[in-house]
């Protein structure tokens, strides 16, 4: 689901959009909120669900009038008539312009403008698209049931039929008819966001009043801050409350200590679902930012909490590394590189440069095959010999010397990332094994899969979404096509009053580099599980209870030439402790300078 970096390009964009229409219209930003009850979900006879809720106690319907022409979208109209949505009826009239507002909060945001605010839980696949005024009136023209197996059903889940136009050419072969299912959409006077999801699980809720609302409403030293956020049991924000969240993870850590019921659970658990009335404490996590964050603390996913909880110097290097993991999403550079808009007329264009950049920056382990690490992070968790097969995490350890890398001019090196399926379903290069003590969780071993191999599968990332991943280039479609045509390629301009470079048309030899990419990945993932199994010796899968397993390597699920291609073999040197490590960089080091 989209978490607290997706939320924040969503935010960028907006305000980049906002800013850029108020220079052009030279007047500030307006909008006025539009619903599409049609696309909201029903749920099932074992399974309720409900989309849209809402809160208009404090609201005068009077204040905004239905027009004497005005008539609401028939199954719109239809799917409000029902009890379960009788609450937002009285947004089915055109609602009055307004400033508008977003703010984020962990993985929620709220959009206000005019009488309503609208907080937002994007569930599974939901995104925000900008659209011009023009292009969402072309859409919405064009309803047409939705893909349910249930006729009678999917007759009341309706969905927008993609125009044509808007279908990339050499994209997704499969989605011969495209449809996108938009449930709301805040309308300005040039352009509009869209809240889509085509799983329909998106939840939102909608407090009306008779005041407008401000951007002061909204901020987190308002009277209402709260209570935009209660319905979806929020918390503290990483990104902007960090002072709050930190305190929190203080009140967190010591009802861990309480409490003899939390002792069994791990980390990567607890920060997946520990709430109490209060809120969230981990609000702006999610299962991609867990797992990257626990790789950047240098943690085992299977890590007891309470065992963090316990270690001072460990919790407090714990609290410290979210906080610095965390910020990097507020940073300059991740706006420059991720918070953009398609720099073409077409709003669902794929941005391959964009996810180029969000995987290779901003994904360390979550879905990699592999990861580039620091050299001093490389031989710090060397030293605790998290690598080693043999080895059990916390016992004293002696590095072999041979495995140090001392080269200062080296920068990173490349690991294998590992897949922990069973109950904890994450990932981590620690390689090393668990102890035996109760509450350490473990997890069936296999090489990860990476997520740029799922082809046109929504994955992670701002661009890696349903409506906009369908337009993806397909290389080799493209290449066959192109092949062997004389003649100059054709100049392409950007769309009018967009900025930045215009879209290069790739050449053929791009084409053909582009067409193998998914092989290369998986080559350079299989080239570097042999280099550390070389190095460190083959992986023994551990068994998902902790527990150690004396059976014999092959008995045990030793990843070797079952799973890929060649044998590995550990290498036989002397050793060298911690202490020495030190000794051999500050040596080097010398020398260089």
């Amino acid at each position: 689901m989209p978490e607290a970096p997706e939320d924040e390009v969503f935010l960028e964009v907006i305000e980049k959009t906002k800013h850029e229409d108020e220079r052009c219209l030279k007047e500030p930003f307006q909008a006025s909120l539009q619903i599409f009850p049609s696309a909201f979900a029903e749920g099932t006879p074992k399974r309720d669900y409900t989309t849209a809720t809402a809160d208009c106690s404090l609201f005068d319907p009077s204040l905004e009038p239905i027009p004497e022409a005005y008539s609401p979208r028939r199954w719109d109209a239809t799917k409000a008539a029902t009890s379960k949505y009788a609450p937002i009826r009285h947004l089915l009239r055109p609602t009055t312009p307004g400033s508008l507002h977003a703010v984020i909060r962990g993985k929620l945001m709220a959009i206000a403008c005019g009488h309503h605010c609208m907080t937002i839980h994007w569930g599974l696949e939901a995104q925000l698209i900008v659209v011009t005024v023009e292009q969402l009136q072309e859409l919405i023209t064009c309803d047409t049931p939705g893909p349910n197996l249930d006729r009678k059903k999917a007759q009341r889940l309706r969905s927008f039929r993609v125009p044509e136009h808007f279908r990339e050419l050499h994209s997704n072969p499969s989605t011969k008819d495209r449809l996108l299912t938009v449930m709301a959409a805040f309308v300005g006077v040039k352009h509009a966001f869209l809240i889509v999801d085509h799983s329909r699980l998106v939840r939102f809720h909608i407090q009306s009043r008779n005041e407008v609302w401000t951007a002061e409403d909204l901020s987190p030293n308002s009277k209402t801050w709260e209570g935009l956020w209660s319905c979806f049991n929020g918390g503290p924000d990483w990104l902007y409350e960090l002072p709050q969240a930190l305190q929190e993870l203080d009140r967190w850590r010591q009802l861990n200590l309480d409490d003899s019921s939390c002792h069994g659970i791990s980390i990567l658990q607890a920060m997946s679902t520990a709430d109490d009335a209060e809120g969230r404490f981990f609000a702006s996590f999610g299962r991609h930012t867990i797992n990257d964050a626990l790789h950047h603390v240098e943690l085992h996913p299977g890590m007891p909490a309470a065992e963090i909880c316990a270690d001072d110097t460990l919790y407090e290097a714990f609290k410290a590394g979210l906080a610095e993991y965390m910020q990097q999403f507020r940073s300059a550079k991740f706006r420059r590189l991720v918070c953009n808009r398609p720099n073409t007329s077409n709003p669902f264009t794929f941005q391959a440069s964009l996810d180029a950049r969000y995987s290779a920056t901003y994904m360390t382990v979550f879905r990699k095959a592999t990861v580039r690490i620091s050299i001093p992070k490389y031989n710090r968790m060397l030293s605790l010999g998290l690598f080693d097969p043999e080895h059990t995490i916390g016992e004293p350890y002696i590095a072999k010397p041979e495995h140090i890398v001392t080269d200062l001019d080296r920068q990173y090196i490349e690991a294998p990332v590992l897949h922990l399926t069973d109950s904890l379903d994450t990932y981590t290069i620690i390689r090393a094994k668990i102890p035996t003590r109760p509450g350490w969780a473990a997890g069936t071993v296999k090489p990860a899969k990476d997520h740029r191999l799922d082809g046109y599968k929504t994955t992670i990332g701002p661009a890696n979404f349903m409506a906009t991943k369908s337009n993806k280039l397909n290389a080799s479609a493209a290449l066959e096509a192109v092949k062997g045509k004389p003649g100059r390629k054709p100049k392409v301009k950007n769309a009018p009053g967009m900025a930045g470079r215009p879209r290069k048309i790739p050449t053929v030899a791009a084409l053909e580099k582009l067409a193998q990419s998914e092989e290369r990945i998986q080559q350079r993932a299989d080239a570097t599980w042999e280099r550390w199994d070389k190095r460190f010796g083959p992986l023994i899968c551990p068994p998902a209870s902790g527990k150690e397993n004396a059976a014999a390597p092959e008995e045990a699920g030793t990843i070797s030439s079952r799973t890929r291609s060649n044998k590995r073999s550990s290498e036989d040197a002397g050793s060298l402790s911690l202490i020495d490590v030190s000794n051999i960089l500050s040596s080097k080091r010398r020398r260089t300078n």
